[in-house]
């Protein structure tokens, strides 16, 4: 009886250790994913600057507010441009070109959009 009550006091230390161990693997895993988390916010932070964020984000509100209204079609229509120009606008994959932006005035102009329309186009 006694080599079973060694034996099972030989596992819980080994099964003790193995614990240990992987908590320590978590713990570096875990710093490790935060500091990558931390990195990949100040590369999105430095692009924000280096973009133009305040007018980056007037541009995809405004397109979000006017596509809302018109349609993605209408808007490709007046601004002569692909759908598939119109949503990169939109989303920051491209920059609208000034003529274009100017055009986009004119159409939140003629909407003539609510401050309830511009809230809800945030959401």
């Amino acid at each position: 009886m006694r080599l079973t009550s060694k034996r099972l006091i030989e596992e819980m230390q080994a099964l003790a250790l193995k614990a240990q161990k992987l908590t320590d693997e978590h713990a570096a895993l875990a710093k490790t994913h935060a500091e990558l988390v931390a990195e990949s916010q100040r590369k999105r932070e430095s692009r924000a600057r280096a973009n133009g964020t305040p007018a980056a984000s007037l541009v995809k509100h405004a397109l979000e507010v006017a596509e809302k209204r018109l349609g993605i079609q209408e808007l490709s229509r007046r601004f002569s441009a692909p759908d598939a120009t119109v949503r990169a606008w939109r989303d920051g994959l491209a920059v609208m070109p000034k003529p274009t932006f100017l055009l986009l005035v004119d159409v939140l102009t003629e909407l003539d959009p609510t401050w309830k329309d511009w809230d809800e186009g945030r959401t």
